[in-house]
């Protein structure tokens, strides 16, 4: 359970469309299906796409493009008015992930999140430049 991808990129999509969804997680554009903490729901990372604005337990938070805000199960949310955003729920009782047994760092990235089963971070390199030995930028997140 402790590797789950989190899609932080700009998947083409209209809005209160479903863009991705698998055994882990299913990720909405301009919707907030699980803003609620229903059944089903478990972590919840809304991705802001634009200048978003969400309330959560009486207070209200500005986010910017790219900017993350994570919820907890049970933890609920108003979903954003205007802007474009994408939810990215984490399914209640998904399959096991395998990780590996440690974790490196992402160089030259980020960590917007840290949690116990998964962390976002936000990456920061320039795609004409690639470490030894990687093949392709990668835009995920997992742990």
């Amino acid at each position: 359970m402790r590797t789950l991808l989190l899609l932080l990129l700009s998947l083409p999509a209209f809005a209160g469309e479903t863009v991705f969804d698998n055994e882990y997680v299913r990720v909405t554009r301009d919707a907030a299906p699980c803003a609620a903490a229903g059944p089903g729901c478990a972590d919840r990372v809304i991705v802001a796409l634009g200048d978003v604005e969400l309330a959560s337990a009486g207070t209200r938070r500005a986010l910017t493009r790219g900017d993350i805000a994570v919820f907890g199960p049970g933890q609920s949310y108003e979903p954003p008015d205007a802007g474009s955003f994408f939810e990215v729920s984490i399914k209640e009782n998904h399959p096991p992930a395998l990780s590996p047994g440690e974790t490196i760092p992402p160089e030259k990235n980020a960590i917007r999140h840290d949690g116990k089963d998964f962390f976002v971070f936000e990456e920061n390199s320039n795609p004409a430049i690639r470490a030894p030995g990687t093949a392709t930028a990668s835009a995920s997140s997992s742990r």
